[in-house]
């Protein structure tokens, strides 16, 4: 804000400034762009005229605007170049810019340590158990930070527009990469006494969804960051045949859901992302079946390379994992006395892998090794029976319900 002294009042009513002013206001216009609100140009002629003065467009103007500008806000839009931003008021303008600052902050976050390097320090420190007080404090300061981050993000944006919820989701994936990253490494190689770790992070994660006051979709993708966290160390877990991983994560983990204590697997669901038909808007998932899903296939396949690089087995590994973490969500609701319901994956849609479906796969592993079979034997099911009771109950009163 430029003020004059008295005596300069009277310069300004006559169309001048003082000298010093006006040399001020060059080399404000010439080092800076300007973001002009409120102003109708009309009557300040003095500061119309510096602005005029000034044929430097290296730096953008931009003119929120309640309705149509005056002729002179126009004049110098097109002079300066400048773009015309309307506006329902003047808070809601400031308020949403702040909002959007702020999201870039986050997207651009820097990191002392590349993801690379993250990685390196998470292998030396995973490899010996001298270092599990240093892989714990690599895993949570990580964790922590993304969630500081985060959590500064506005739940509040007014006139929310379909492509800002997009951006939102794209916000959340770049700033956990480097913990994605992190968390698919240590599933894969880390030990039983590791295993508590990858619950803890998904539960830190998931203390973003303790928001309860802002726009609808918004606070649904406060899901976002957990849920990719779990399946990053689910699938992780299961490329690595370690199923007591997956039941730590799934079974043993639990998250405080409206004053209760509910399960990883009852409580993290791509479902609850997003609205289905909000889902569906996403560019290059329109009309997809399970679009959420589908982007967490995409997003997860870059950092679980290493482990399964061809694209046939990452695909056949993401949903196994969806299917037990399926049947493992139904197996709650059956011992809670709940509806008979659990959350289809991408393996709902998709064609069978040599004739046969995921399920089938499970079912005929089980029959082969009985007692032996992993998943059974790391407690992911308390029976071969109860398994099979739970896969029959999914595939005939679920999977065959679903009409894609």
């Amino acid at each position: 804000m430029i003020r004059t002294s008295p005596e300069g009042y009277f310069n300004k009513l006559l169309g001048q400034y003082e000298p010093e002013v006006d040399k001020l206001l060059d080399r404000v216009f010439d080092e800076y762009g300007l973001i002009v609100c409120g102003w109708s140009a009309t009557w300040d002629i003095a500061l119309r005229n510096a602005i005029l003065r000034g044929h430097n467009r290296r730096f953008s103007l931009f003119w929120a605007s309640k309705g149509e500008p005056s002729v002179e806000a126009r004049s110098l839009i097109s002079f300066r170049q400048g773009t015309l931003v309307p506006i329902d008021s003047a808070d809601q303008f400031f308020g949403e810019l702040e909002s959007k600052l702020e999201a870039l902050n986050t997207y651009a976050q820097p990191h002392p340590l590349s993801a690379e390097l993250a990685v390196i320090a998470l292998k030396k420190y995973i490899a010996e158990d001298k270092y599990r007080i240093e892989l714990h404090d690599l895993l949570m300061r990580e964790a922590e930070t993304r969630v500081k981050a985060l959590g500064k993000l506005s739940m509040t944006e007014q006139n929310l527009q379909i492509s800002g919820i997009f951006e939102r989701l794209k916000i959340y994936e770049t700033a956990s990469d480097i913990l994605i990253r992190l968390v698919v490494t240590g599933a894969y190689w880390g030990r039983s006494e590791h295993q508590r770790l990858w619950g803890e992070i998904v539960r830190r994660l998931f203390s973003l969804c303790s928001i309860s006051n802002g726009m609808t979709h918004l606070l649904s993708l406060c899901y976002y960051p957990a849920c990719l966290t779990l399946y990053a160390a689910g699938i992780s877990a299961v490329a690595a045949g370690n199923y007591e991983s997956l039941r730590s994560l799934l079974r043993d983990t639990t998250v405080r859901v409206s004053g209760k204590e509910q399960p990883l697997a009852l409580a993290v669901l791509p479902w609850s992302v997003l609205d289905l038909q909000i889902a569906r808007q996403m560019p290059g998932y329109e009309r997809r079946y399970t679009p959420i899903n589908d982007r967490l296939f995409d997003n997860l396949k870059e950092p679980l390379q290493a482990y399964v690089p061809a694209e046939s087995d990452y695909s056949m590994v993401f949903d196994r994992f969806e299917y037990l973490l399926a049947v493992v969500h139904l197996d709650f609701r059956i011992e809670n006395g709940d509806a008979i319901y659990a959350p289809v994956g991408r393996f709902g849609w998709k064609r069978s892998y040599d004739g046969q479906t995921v399920g089938q796969q499970l079912c005929k592993e089980l029959e082969e090794t009985k007692s032996a079979w992993p998943p059974l034997k790391a407690g992911l099911f308390s029976s071969e029976e109860r398994f099979l009771e739970l896969q029959k109950v999914f595939r005939e009163q679920i999977l065959s319900q679903v009409r894609w």
